[in-house]
């Protein structure tokens, strides 16, 4: 029995990406047409937080599974991981180069206190849905437990380059495919989703959580 829950699990995290990047691609087309495109923006990336990044991962693993996805196996800061580490250091400076030196002008206090809870949900939601959910199912087998997720994660992204696209969307799309391998390298040798949570939360509060933020923002009218 346990043997066919697991085997569904599994088809069903090799099917999850489709299906994401399907659904959360019509919600976001329809909601903006309908409501605008910050509402839209807006609904759009509620409807992934809640359905998939915290709604999928709790059916599949329950709370007491998704509080083991923060616990590591193998503790990142030990000599024998010095390329972990420096994979870790190299994502923090890029972050700041990328996220803080470009929004700094644009941080304007409102924009600073929505940015925090923003960036907890979504950093804490996608390395859940991600990282942690394909590691945990998939821990010995590299394409499907750290490369398949990571080109998922990358293609998700332009589900919501339909309202707001990025002016280079191929250069938008191979950043977003490092930056998941680089996490996922991370969480894949400690078994654990506990530093790249932290350094996606850190990544979009340095970018203000842009632009959910601003959205947000333009909805309620500050």
């Amino acid at each position: 029995m346990n043997r066919d829950k697991s085997k569904t699990k599994s088809y069903f995290l090799l099917l999850l990406p489709l299906a994401l990047i399907l659904t959360t691609a019509s919600v976001f087309y329809v909601s903006s047409n309908l409501l605008g495109s910050n509402l839209g923006y807006v609904i759009g990336f509620s409807f992934y937080y809640i359905f998939w990044c915290y709604g999928a991962t709790l059916a599949l693993i329950g709370k007491k599974g998704f509080v083991t996805l923060f616990k590591e196996a193998n503790p990142l800061f030990r000599k024998k991981n010095w390329y972990l580490i420096i994979i870790f250091f190299l994502i923090v400076l890029g972050t700041i180069m990328m996220y803080l030196i470009p929004s700094i002008n644009e941080a304007t206090l409102n924009l600073i206190l929505l940015a925090i809870p923003i960036a907890l949900v979504h950093g804490v939601g996608e390395e859940t849905l991600w990282r942690g959910l394909y590691i945990r199912t998939f821990p010995k087998n590299i394409i499907l437990g750290l490369i398949y997720p990571s080109i998922a994660f990358a293609l998700w992204h332009l589900s919501p380059q339909i309202i707001f696209p990025s002016e280079n969307l191929l250069a938008f799309i191979a950043s977003t495919l490092f930056l998941g391998l680089s996490y996922a390298i991370i969480a894949y040798k400690t078994g654990s989703i506990r530093w790249i949570a932290l350094l996606h939360v850190l990544g979009s509060l340095l970018a203000l959580g842009q632009p959910i933020t601003t959205s947000i923002l333009s909805v309620l009218g500050l």
